[in-house]
């Protein structure tokens, strides 16, 4: 691993864009696409691109030298929705770590997508004791559901690194 990458990593994602907005403005009326200007999404999107142990020697290379900067890439490499990526078999792995309460209450602002993701890889019983309860469920404050979806994420990102996962970008 060369540490130049890791260097540019971190300033790119430290560099704020210095474009004005008036050449953005040209190029969206000429049909140009956007390209990314730099910051945080554009490492998290090179990041994606990469397998998990390059993301995770680089990730590594970051918090040596910007711990907050690791944590923030960390934070949004991967959210609850990524869970769609997963194939019908890793979806049922990740399923049977998680705590039923958990899973519902994580459903609660899950997309109309995800919650069917995770329904067709259920069976078909089980599914519809989780529709009944996410249903029949109180309010939850929502620090709450993200809490649980946080939760959740970090179980996949653990199955991730001992391979039972993989993500697809």
């Amino acid at each position: 691993m060369f540490p130049r990458k890791e260097d540019r990593a971190r300033r790119r994602a430290a560099r704020r864009s210095l474009d004005s907005p008036l050449p953005r403005r040209y190029a969206s009326i000429m049909g140009a696409p956007k390209q990314p200007k730099g910051g945080i999404p554009s490492v998290i999107e090179m990041l994606q691109l990469l397998d998990a142990e390059t993301r995770a020697k680089i990730l590594s290379n970051i918090a040596a030298r910007d711990e907050k900067l690791a944590r923030q890439l960390e934070a949004r490499l991967f959210d609850f929705e990524d869970l769609r990526q997963l194939t019908p078999r890793m979806t049922q792995e990740l399923l049977r770590e998680i705590p039923e309460a958990k899973l519902v209450l994580a459903l609660r602002k899950a997309s109309d997508e995800l919650r069917a993701h995770v329904f067709s890889n259920m069976s078909k019983r089980q599914a519809e004791v989780l529709r009944d309860e996410l249903a029949n469920q109180p309010p939850q404050k929502l620090t709450d559901v993200e809490k649980a979806q946080a939760e959740i994420v970090e179980i996949a990102k653990r199955l991730e690194a001992e391979g039972r996962l993989v993500f697809k970008k």
